[in-house]
């Protein structure tokens, strides 16, 4: 379900976040490498969220960049042409880093994942701050009221996401234990 709801986030904080930058942009045209570290942040989880449900490298990574490429159309969409090919190039190589890390993960997957998508979240905050700083001096004032709502909507998603994840996962371990012991 931690999949899911992440996938879910990324989804739409791609609108929003993309609706943000294409206003503030024709305000402020100082700062354009900003999309690219959010399309590294995504497209790395995104990369590592494919991984959990395709577990071959090959597979994965190309869906991956496909997702990715696609989500960071939306993102960039009628953004200047450099904007727009920084993020795709981002996208890429987050997209082929976040499956080769997602397939090398043997334990601590949600945690990667949770980590991830709190980078994600954070990176996506700052850089509309930074986009919004000429505009809004003060921090609080340059994150527009939807993105917070959007935040406080996703850490909640994600904390009944990891609650639910965690009771299946120790459920099973638990019938096991017991049909181990009456098999002897």
């Amino acid at each position: 379900m931690l999949e899911a709801a992440c996938f879910l986030i990324i989804i739409l904080l791609t609108f929003v976040t993309g609706n943000v930058l294409r206003k503030q942009y024709k305000k402020n045209t100082s700062i354009s490498c900003l999309s690219m570290a959010i399309a590294m942040t995504k497209s790395t989880l995104i990369g590592i969220l494919m991984t959990t449900w395709i577990h071959d490298l090959v597979l994965s990574t190309i869906l991956s960049i496909i997702i990715s490429i696609l989500l960071i159309i939306i993102l960039t969409y009628s953004l200047p042409v450099r904007i727009v090919t920084e993020a795709l190039s981002s996208a890429f190589m987050g997209g082929m880093m976040g499956a080769m890390l997602g397939v090398m993960i043997n334990q601590y997957m949600m945690i990667c994942i949770l980590f991830f998508m709190v980078l994600y979240l954070l990176s996506t905050v700052v850089a509309i701050v930074l986009w919004n700083k000429e505009e809004y001096p003060t921090f609080s004032k340059a994150i527009p009221k939807r993105i917070l709502v959007f935040l406080a909507l996703s850490v909640i998603m994600l904390g009944v996401s990891v609650l639910v994840d965690y009771e299946n996962n120790s459920e099973p371990k638990q019938v096991d234990m017991k049909m181990h012991h009456h098999s002897h």
